[in-house]
């Protein structure tokens, strides 16, 4: 089984992190039929390790055939089992049900201790139950069900003798569809419909060319099936025909579901106080000042969902992707026609400054005596009156609303010897990115990934090397290709600079995992170096099983970064945010 990695984009486009994630369901061996290095054992190890492997064929693969196609009711030998012949029965009927569950929770402590409000404590927990049913050959249905929740514990000051003194405990409850779906397919033509996941690009770590289903990036937990949440599932249909080698993709999406982000509250929030975005965009400060701590999970989208495209027939998204296998290399293109989940966001200087004032005003929380807050901010009255003009002569004070993307996407995939060699590029004429003043811009944008990767498998033991470099380019605010293709000028933010990735961000991630044999564990460990900004992120998780279905997790994770005084980086951000974690994850 290859690692499973995520390193997605945080909410608005402005944050780049790493997930190393361990799957919390019983192990099973996949291996690529392409890669030499991949042996599939026959026997089993005895009890306390994974269940029976099982050889999985990348579908872009016409050669590969799971074991036992291909042969006749009649061979002898092998011990394969042929699959019933269902041609003549005209009724769907049952011929084969899966129910399984996984469950996991965690326990992290920050081992820093050095900023204000910082959670001291988190508690997360996820529980995933999935059944499959066959109707008939042709005909599969599948639903998943998933529950998330989160703890924590606020350490309001970072003098205080005790942990928990002036904190307070607070919760995040998600009960959602997982992918859920009606899967059909006869002959050369396959459908499915339903709650999906739609996975582009060959590279393993940053997938560039992922950019279908919405991203899930609030961390309710480091381990079993939550540790597994980057991508969330959406309504969409996918529909194709593949033959002689060559298979046809297309994908309908037609409502629009929004990243899932933390702006404020939690450790990992993107304006939290030592952001620079909390001094930019005050509002959220204040929104975290107002609302009562238990309603903060609810109010992180108030801003953003006052613009989301609505459930009408204009507002769809689609693309189609083309697929095949030349000279034992994977090749794809594809285009989806979607939107661009980073909001264009206008805030007026004004009410910068008056939420400002607001927020950092201590006594004003205390009194709510808006006389006294006024006298102690003389500018206060001008503020408002001015914006009391402004909305009196039909000027916006606040806007936020959702652009449409184009993107086209190359990926490429090999095996040379025994290491496998992917690469990614995605394309897009306008792109949509956060900055520190308060205003996004627009630009022609590429990025791009190339992967190495090391497999080797034998039987439950694994060794998954990977290594990929990445970068990511918006073209400059004055140069042709943005004129071309950015008609607003002001949208082009001649002199501002994407948040993060500035002028262009590139880097090298890469991932470790380990079935180490003498002590039946397994090691996770991930990191991604950002070579433009000077940040990095590592993370390492070792899993030992305990029994069949019960498995042990400690693991822990290093920012490093520049201040966010001097640069705004993932490392710096979260520099304050180093844990370590103790989790148990199972199966049932």
């Amino acid at each position: 089984m290859r690692p499973c990695f995520d390193m997605t984009w945080i909410g608005v486009g402005v944050a780049l992190t790493l997930f190393v994630c361990v799957d919390a369901r019983a192990e099973e061996v996949i291996c690529d039929p392409e890669n030499p290095a991949c042996v599939a054992d026959p026997e089993p190890e005895p009890a306390g390790g994974a269940l029976d492997e099982e050889v999985i064929c990348d579908p872009e693969n016409p050669a590969c055939q799971q074991p036992g196609e291909g042969s006749e009711a009649g061979d002898e030998g092998g011990g394969q089992l042929t699959a019933p012949d269902f041609s003549e029965v005209d009724e769907p009927q049952v011929t084969g049900a899966l129910v399984r569950g996984s469950w996991g929770t965690s326990l992290g402590v920050d081992t820093a201790w050095q900023g204000d409000r910082e959670d001291v404590f988190e508690v997360g927990s996820g529980v995933d139950i999935l059944t499959s049913v066959e109707l008939s050959a042709s005909t599969k249905v599948v639903l998943s069900g998933q529950l998330r929740h989160w703890m924590g514990a606020k350490r309001r000051a970072p003098e205080s003798a005790s942990w928990l003194e002036g904190s307070s405990g607070r919760g995040a409850l998600d009960v959602r569809l997982g992918e859920s779906y009606v899967q059909w397919s006869k002959g050369a033509y396959f459908m499915r419909a339903g709650n999906l996941v739609t996975s582009w690009g060959a590279t393993d770590l940053t997938r560039p060319a992922d950019v279908i289903n919405p991203k899930d990036q609030r961390s309710f937990g480091q381990v079993g099936p939550a540790a597994q949440d980057g991508v969330l599932a959406q309504p969409s249909i996918e529909a194709g025909v593949g033959a002689g080698g060559v298979k046809l993709t297309g994908v309908f999406v037609p409502f629009f579901v929004p990243d899932q982000v933390v702006l404020f509250g939690r450790d990992n929030a993107l304006a939290g106080p030592r952001s620079p975005l909390a001094q930019s965009f005050p509002v959220v400060g204040l929104l975290e000042r107002v609302i009562d701590p238990s309603s903060w999970e609810q109010t992180q989208g108030l801003a953003s969902s006052l613009a989301y495209p609505d459930e009408g027939v204009n507002h769809p998204s689609l693309g189609g992707r083309l697929s095949t296998t030349l000279a034992n290399t994977d090749l794809g293109v594809g285009y989806f026609w979607g939107w661009d989940r980073t909001p264009m966001t206008f805030v007026d200087p004004d009410a910068a400054q008056l939420a400002r004032i607001l927020t950092e005003d201590e006594e004003f929380f205390q009194d709510f005596d808006f006389l006294a807050l006024a006298r102690r901010n003389p500018e206060l009255f001008m503020l408002t009156e001015r914006l009391s003009e402004k909305q009196a002569a039909g000027e916006e004070i606040f806007v936020t609303e959702y652009r449409r993307r184009h993107t086209l996407a190359l990926d490429v995939a090999r095996y040379i010897g025994p290491i496998g060699v992917r690469a990614d590029v995605a394309l897009s004429p306008a792109q949509t990115f956060a900055t520190l003043e308060l205003a996004s811009v627009r630009r022609p944008t590429a990025s791009g990934a190339l992967g190495l990767s090391y497999e080797r498998v034998s039987g439950e033991r694994q060794l998954a090397i990977t290594l990929e470099g990445f970068a990511i380019k918006p073209a400059s605010a004055s140069g042709g290709v943005t004129q071309r293709f950015v008609s607003d000028e002001g949208e082009r933010g001649v002199g501002l600079e994407p948040v993060v990735i500035g002028d262009g961000l590139y880097g090298v991630a890469g991932g470790v995992v380990w079935d180490i044999p003498v002590v039946r564990a397994n090691l996770t460990v991930g990191g991604v170096y950002n070579v433009s900004t000077r940040d990095w992120i590592a993370r390492a998780q070792l899993r030992r099983g305990l029994t069949d279905q019960l498995f042990l997790n400690l693991g822990g994770v290093v920012f490093e970064g520049p201040p966010p005084s001097e640069s705004f980086t993932l490392g710096g951000l979260y520099d304050n945010n180093d844990s370590a974690w103790f989790g148990l994850d199972g199966v049932f």
